[in-house]
């Protein structure tokens, strides 16, 4: 039975996801990255409900569309990075005048942190719209609160996480501006 079940087992996207939450160099999971990723975002969700925001038709349907399109673009920045991944043996084959060791694994380390992250955020993405269908399905208020403190709390986790993905794009953008630039140099002084 539990071999049925192993296909979509997501526990192993959560735990990789989690592994990612750590200072880079540094073996030990980040405290201070667990409680902004997982424990603020509940705060904030408990907040907004206290305050009497609460998840109604309109709101539901607006985010089941802005979930649905992310988890497309998710999909295909993922199928991207398999493609860059792919692409990392060429860069160890410079010359270490353009690209150093450790840079290399600070590209290798980040690329595999994004495509963890990823799939993190395809799995939010999905679990978003399945929580808000059901929530237009309840009618009972006890549900709706617990519907709207839960689907917040996934929009806050997916736009936190959303940005952490942003920052090490980034730096990987900015690693492979950086090589094509010495790229060039070399070839003008060649």
């Amino acid at each position: 039975m539990s071999d049925a079940f192993s296909k979509i087992n997501i526990l192993k996207i959560v735990t990789d996801h989690v592994s990612t939450l750590k200072d880079f160099g540094r073996s030990k999971i980040s405290r201070s990255d667990i409680f902004i990723f997982f424990i603020l975002p509940f705060f904030l969700s408990a907040l907004l409900v206290y305050f009497k925001v609460n998840l109604n038709n309109e709101l539901a349907n607006l985010l089941i569309t802005v979930f649905s399109i992310f988890a497309g673009l998710l999909f295909n920045l993922q199928i991207l990075m398999f493609d860059i991944v792919g692409k990392v043996s060429d860069v160890k084959d410079l010359p270490s005048s353009l690209v150093s060791r450790q840079s290399l694994i600070r590209r290798i380390s980040i690329l595999e942190s994004v495509s963890l992250n990823i799939s993190f955020e395809i799995l939010l993405c999905i679990l978003g719209v399945l929580v808000l269908a059901i929530s237009t399905l309840s009618k009972s208020l006890a549900f709706q609160i617990l519907f709207s403190l839960v689907v917040f709390y996934i929009v806050i986790l997916f736009a936190l996480t959303l940005a952490m993905v942003l920052k090490r794009v980034h730096a990987l953008l900015t690693d492979e501006i950086e090589i094509q630039k010495r790229k060039i140099k070399n070839i003008n002084n060649a």
